[in-house]
């Protein structure tokens, strides 16, 4: 397999607003550690058995039973919820630094340090269609979706990258943009550019998008109930390299294996 793959995803089917964007890296993300193994199952699986246990009014019921267990089902959902707040936590700020339209590229790292990753995979983001009512894309952002992360875990370059697992360790995840726009970031911390060794196996998907084709299709109207054309916000600024400054997330992901006790996994004795 090549060191460094380079994966198009060409999107046409829909306009790539900050919140399409936002949920198509949200998507990619819930599915590259699962298959990347760094979580045991599939996140709607992960998300379900974590809310079951908070939903539960006795926390204590079920694991009594299984005294000598009681460790290590407690151990695996510490770990478990964990790494859910902590993505949570994660996508919903990166939804917010998308809808600035200055993140430039998302790198997501596996390893124990940043400093020493096994695999990189890098996001570059285009310059996305900022102005729009959000409300009016999202049904056709939801719908074609799934033809986007298609093109990605379908290609014959990620079956074959995917071939060589590597085991549970922490990810880590950085985002460069194109100014400091000055605006307060909650988990977000400046920090220095990362330069990856030649051995370092790096994944790079990039997202291609029409971004000065001209959608005239959000209105507002005026006092006189007349539809008047919706200001869009220009979009034919190019990227440049300027100013680009890199963030880390403080969150880091913790990936960890199921743990089955008389045959069940952990997660349905919760």
């Amino acid at each position: 397999m090549e060191q460094n793959l380079v994966i198009e995803v060409n999107i046409s089917d829909y306009i790539l607003t900050p919140l399409s964007c936002a949920s198509l890296v949200e998507q990619f993300l819930k599915s590259l550690l699962y298959q990347k193994s760094q979580i045991p199952y599939p996140y709607t699986w992960l998300k379900s058995s974590v809310n079951r246990r908070r939903n539960r009014v006795n926390v204590t019921e079920g694991i009594q039973s299984n005294g000598t267990y009681q460790f290590k089902i407690e151990n695996q959902y510490r770990i478990a919820s964990k790494l859910y707040d902590g993505l949570e936590d994660i996508m919903n700020e990166l939804a917010k630094e998308l809808s600035k339209n200055t993140v430039s590229e998302i790198f997501i790292l596996f390893g124990p340090t940043p400093l020493c990753p096994k695999e990189v995979c890098r996001i570059k983001i285009p310059i996305l269609a900022a102005g729009h009512f959000e409300e009016a894309h999202v049904k056709d952002a939801l719908k074609y979706q799934h033809n986007a992360l298609r093109q990605i875990f379908m290609s014959n370059s990620w079956m074959d990258s995917i071939d060589s697992s590597i085991p549970c360790t922490n990810t880590f995840i950085f985002i460069t943009k194109l100014q400091d726009d000055g605006s307060q970031m909650t988990l977000l911390k400046a920090c220095q550019p990362l330069n990856f060794q030649k051995n370092v196996k790096q994944y790079t998907i990039k997202v291609n998008w029409d971004s000065l084709q001209n959608y005239a299709c959000c209105k507002i109207f005026d006092d006189s109930n007349e539809p008047t054309e919706y200001e869009v916000i220009a979009n034919s600024t190019e990227q440049t390299e300027r100013n680009i400054m890199w963030y880390q997330f403080d969150h880091s992901l913790e990936g960890y294996k199921n743990i089955y006790i008389n045959g069940k996994g952990v997660s349905e004795l919760w």
